[in-house]
């Protein structure tokens, strides 16, 4: 088909490529066309990126995968401090967020004592007798070594770039990891806060063009909250101080969580922190390298939304208009969830910070504790046990007592009718010629016994 017709009447080509045309310059794609195959259990899936070619992943792993990545990243974090120092040490108290523009570490109720052990870690870091880093070699500092330490932090930004998309269900698109910033600086205000001493990123950068920010929050699991204390509030500003004094330009190493190194930045702004291939490079490696299934953030994103929506159709239903900024009252038939975990929680100043609605604060906030309990890295809430009902995604006991009695008047009516007592041999064989014969083994012993 061509553009136009020779008299210039319109063609089906020429009505898509207008289309393009005109929604292109307001959005950002992402290439994204992936197959999904998720089992009726939602305990595996199967993607295709060519539809020939299948990867598996198995969900039942993901508490590792987070588990693991937790634990490194807190080891590398550990390892960032000098010899003899513990990151308790550094944290002995919850640090008290009052969600102004200025990081935790500089606001008035935690700036004395976090600047007293912050000269503590920095004098020990200094120290001519300090082992592991080595910092100083004949009273002057080993540039080598100081570009030592600021990769093994990237190595840590990589990790913490991994936790988050993997703990966050729907995760932030990979461009978006960048426009996380800790400390406000040269137009750049603060959109990573801390909530019930747990770290809540948020307000990335938007998909389309139009849009500045997306109105969207997500919790970090609230074991790596004192690891990623220490790398951001000591670490980070340390790493600014070697710097400036090395005379190179700490860029965005004093404000943003994912900032490039400076030997790695080029002369482009935005190279200055990390892209969204960098973020997809490390998620993949370190995935691969755990449960043997390299995955993305865009991966991660459809699966997450692909096995929610299906599961738990209810969640989503504050997102079906795109149009609605704002909940609309009683539009939601779980709004009293949003209200109590949004008290709890007290998310209203979060939620002032950031700029959108409470409840929808306390929507995406939902959403992300349930999938952290599906594997294993958050405790289960009673306020959003209601929204995730019937959706044979948790394990349940409510009805045991029903279902052994139900299945033992089954086996005696079978004995009565047929004269044979039905054993766990006899069970097996029947349900083998089913259609689906995949039954649980565990399946036949409660039957059974």
């Amino acid at each position: 088909m061509s553009r136009l017709s020779k008299d210039h009447l319109t063609t089906p080509y020429g009505r898509v490529h207008q289309t393009l045309f005109t929604i292109l310059p307001y959005s950002l794609s992402e290439t994204t066309l992936t197959l999904f195959d998720i089992c009726r259990d939602g305990q595996a899936a199967s993607y295709s990126k060519d539809g020939v070619i299948w990867q598996n992943i198995n969900f039942q792993l993901w508490s590792n995968l987070v588990d693991e990545i937790m634990r490194r990243m807190e080891e590398g974090i550990s390892k960032q401090l000098p010899s003899g120092m513990a990151i308790s040490d550094l944290l002995d108290r919850p640090i008290v967020d009052d969600f102004s523009k200025a990081s935790p570490h500089l606001q008035e109720q935690n700036r004395v004592w976090m600047e007293e052990r912050a000269g503590h870690f920095k004098s020990a870091m200094f120290s001519t007798t300090e082992r592991r880093h080595k910092l100083f070699n004949n009273g002057k500092l080993d540039t080598a070594q100081v570009h030592k330490y600021i990769t093994h932090d990237q190595e840590i930004r990589g990790l913490a770039s991994s936790l988050l998309a993997v703990s966050s269900a729907v995760t932030m698109r990979a461009f978006q990891f960048p426009s996380i910033v800790f400390n406000s600086y040269d137009g750049f205000d603060r959109n990573l806060w801390i909530v019930n001493d747990r770290f809540v990123p948020g307000k990335p950068k938007a998909k389309q063009r139009n849009t500045a920010f997306a109105d969207t929050l997500f919790w970090y699991p609230r074991k790596a909250t004192q690891p990623l204390a220490v790398l951001l509030f000591y670490q980070q500003p340390f790493i600014c101080s070697l710097l400036q004094m090395l005379g190179t330009e700490p860029q965005l190493y004093a404000s943003h969580m994912w900032p490039l190194a400076p030997s790695e930045a080029g002369p482009n702004p935005h190279s200055l922190v990390w892209s969204g291939q960098q973020i997809n490079r490390s998620l993949k490696d370190i995935s691969l390298n755990i449960i043997g299934s390299p995955v993305d953030s865009a991966l991660i994103r459809q699966m997450a939304e692909g096995l929610l929506r299906d599961k738990v159709p209810a969640l989503f239903e504050v997102y079906q208009s795109r149009d609605n900024i704002h909940l609309e009252k009683g539009s939601y038939r779980f709004s009293q969830c949003l209200e109590a975990y949004a008290n709890l929680y007290g998310l209203q100043a979060v939620a002032n910070a950031a700029k959108i609605d409470t409840e929808r604060a306390a929507a995406c906030l939902i959403v992300v504790d349930i999938w952290q309990y599906m594997h294993k890295i958050e405790p289960r809430s009673l306020i959003w046990q209601p929204m995730v009902a019937n959706s044979y995604l948790f394990p349940t006991t409510a009805h045991d007592g029903l279902a052994w009695l139900d299945a033992h008047n089954l086996k005696q009516t079978a004995w009565i009718v047929s004269g044979h007592l039905i054993d766990e041999d006899t069970l097996t064989a029947g349900l083998k010629l089913l259609a689906d014969s995949n039954f649980p083994e565990f399946v036949v012993r409660v039957f059974v016994n």
